[in-house]
């Protein structure tokens, strides 16, 4: 599997940079995190640098991770070793005829050899 800039998952860009951060209660404003000291951003109590600002001023973000294996369609859930945890993204019929374990109804994951897969590619959603 290549390198990515980051792992998948959701994030907040702000003023053209990318970080982790979660909506606060009332939903009006999201505390942006940071692992090092930023420009407007202070310590907090619980380690890191966090910065709070107006829900409209930040982007959500969702990266996802996806691949292709024996020409199906998936999203790689994580790497173990040399080896790959993936999703299947199409039908539960061809998730059964492939041989895929079902960890949920309707949910099909296989781990296989990363040298198997192709077309990696990291899927980024805004809204």
């Amino acid at each position: 599997m290549t390198a990515q800039q980051l792992p998948d998952g959701t994030y907040w860009e702000h003023r053209g940079l990318t970080y982790r951060g979660t909506v606060r209660p009332g939903g009006r404003t999201v505390l942006l995190l940071s692992s090092e000291p930023a420009e407007g951003f202070a310590p907090r109590a619980t380690g890191g640098w966090g910065l709070e600002v107006p829900r409209a001023d930040a982007v959500r973000t969702t990266l996802r991770t996806t691949c292709r294996w024996r020409g199906e369609a998936f999203q790689v859930m994580a790497q173990e070793g040399d080896q790959l945890v993936l999703r299947h993204l199409g039908s539960s019929r061809t998730a059964r005829d492939l041989g895929l374990t079902e960890v949920d109804r309707g949910v099909f994951n296989a781990t296989v050899p990363a040298t198997e897969v192709s077309e990696i590619a990291q899927q980024r959603t805004s809204g």
